[in-house]
């Protein structure tokens, strides 16, 4: 979904009962054992590396680095993670569309995406389904990003709905939600 910096942000900024979350990142593949090895200090939620068939719960954050695999969510309640081995999307692997997607298909209304800081245009599409089934859809503020292309794509697409980086864990999960979590 976008750079290091701002997906660091938006999962240090999430309280320990967050919703079930998927991170991904198109990032070199030898950065992703310190990334989640920082995350992880500065977490409240668990950071876990997203693996095929891992039960999305509360309180659990799956980041996806493999460049190998895309990752997309399977059903909607009791929802699992699957790693999918296809060529990239949009030049990406993995694939903010695809993820974005699938969380429309399965979770709709109730799905929250958020596109960040990147190239290209991967997540654009996804973010319009995502739209389209009435789930949220926030861009990191143009002006935040270091790379605001994959930002601009959406906003090509009429999703401008902006968020600075203060501002993410309560737009990603707010308080009455993470209360609700809670009990």
């Amino acid at each position: 979904m976008g750079s290091i910096d701002p997906a660091t942000v938006a999962v240090t900024s999430l309280p320990t009962n967050c919703p079930p979350t998927i991170v991904s990142l198109a990032i070199d593949e030898a950065l992703s054992a310190s990334l989640t090895a920082n995350l992880n200090k500065d977490c409240r939620a668990q950071i876990k590396i997203a693996e095929d068939g891992a039960l999305l719960e509360p309180g659990i954050i799956h980041v996806a680095v493999d460049p190998r695999y895309h990752v997309v969510i399977d059903s909607w309640p009791n929802g699992r993670i699957r790693l999918v081995e296809r060529d990239p999307v949009n030049g990406a692997r993995p694939s903010a569309d695809l993820l974005m997607a699938s969380l429309a298909k399965t979770v709709g209304a109730k799905g929250v995406g958020l596109l960040l800081s990147g190239g290209g245009e991967d997540g654009a599409a996804g973010m319009g389904a995502l739209r389209a089934a009435e789930g949220t859809c926030l861009l990191q503020s143009p002006d935040t990003a270091l790379i605001p292309e994959m930002i601009g794509a959406a906003i090509a697409k009429g999703i401008m709905n902006f968020v600075p980086p203060a501002e993410f864990g309560a737009r990603l999960c707010p308080p009455d939600e993470a209360t609700q979590n809670a009990a």
